[in-house]
């Protein structure tokens, strides 16, 4: 155990500084958001601006200005997790970590020196868990921390329940989860960083595009559930306090399927010498 945490925190020293500028871009991202809400003239204000989007837009964001009219503060400051600059972020945390410490360090060669000194690999698999799982974490702390600070020091005007954090941060935590997992087993599969992270993002596109699609064309609205986002609400989270626990199952399983598969993958497959 004590191999797989020195592992884990070589992992999470390479490339901290990338890591830690895309976290800190996070905080900013969040930390405006209410900022911006009393600049444009709170709920109202808000509603009106979303109703000026054209409706390409507004599937963008995922949201309409009805909602943003009834729901209030939580439900512009929910728009932020559905911001496209919201998951490129994150997924490129996810993604930088992930595909360069599995499929990068086998094309580099440290994974078979690491291997060749009786370290299992179940002990190098966990290793990449466990970063993850602190890279999530992270990712988590800058957001909403980002957001909290935002409210404190704009104090927007609208009703902001402080408790409904925890159900937003769990359906975050649930989506990253299940991207992780996706990401583990491309990289276990992908012979070099670049396969990897180009299969990735593939992955998060199509999973995007077809998220965006199916709110605005009916040809694609049957093929929704196909996309990871389908099933990520932080609207409803943040405003009622709720998380869907189908959506909850369902980025659960994706998250641990992937996840084990990529161990199978890993575990059994000849690593380039």
């Amino acid at each position: 155990m004590t191999i797989t945490f020195l592992m884990t925190g070589r992992i999470l020293r390479r490339g901290l500084t990338g890591t830690i500028a895309l976290l800190l871009g996070l905080f900013i991202f969040e930390f405006v958001q209410p900022l911006v809400a009393n600049s444009v003239g709170g709920g109202a204000g808000i509603a009106n601006l979303v109703d000026q989007l054209p409706p390409a837009f507004q599937a963008v964001l995922r949201t309409q200005p009805e909602f943003v009219a009834v729901s209030g503060l939580a439900g512009y400051l929910s728009i932020g997790f559905s911001h496209p600059i919201f998951f490129v972020l994150t997924s490129a945390i996810l993604a930088a970590l992930i595909c360069r410490s599995l499929a990068g360090e086998s094309e580099s060669g440290t994974m078979q020196l690491a291997l060749s000194r009786s370290i299992s690999r179940q002990s190098v698999y966990t290793s990449r868990l466990i970063a993850t799982l602190v890279a999530i974490v992270a990712v988590l702390i800058a957001t909403f921390s980002g957001m909290v600070a935002g409210i404190e020091v704009g104090k927007p005007e609208g009703e902001f329940i402080y408790r409904h954090i925890i159900a937003t941060a769990a359906v975050t935590f649930l989506l990253l989860s299940a991207i992780a997992g996706v990401t583990l087993l491309l990289s276990a599969l992908a012979d070099t960083t670049s396969q990897a992270i180009g299969w990735t993002t593939g992955f998060i596109v199509v999973s995007f595009v077809i998220d965006y699609l199916s709110g605005l064309w009916s040809v694609i609205k049957p093929f929704g559930p196909l996309s990871i986002y389908h099933y990520f609400d932080p609207a409803t989270a943040l405003i009622l306090g709720t998380v869907s626990t189908s959506d909850a199952l369902m980025l659960i399983g994706v998250g641990g399927i992937g996840a084990i598969a990529g161990f199978a993958i890993f575990r059994n497959r000849d690593l380039p010498s």
